[in-house]
């Protein structure tokens, strides 16, 4: 059960971090 909170957590970060990323794209190409 542990591992899969870890990994499940992983996920959600790397999701954040992703749309992070997509979202100061966007914030480049608008200026």
């Amino acid at each position: 059960m542990v591992e899969v909170r870890f990994a499940f957590i992983g996920s959600l970060e790397g999701v954040k971090c992703t749309l992070d990323g997509e979202v100061k794209v966007l914030r480049r190409r608008r200026v």
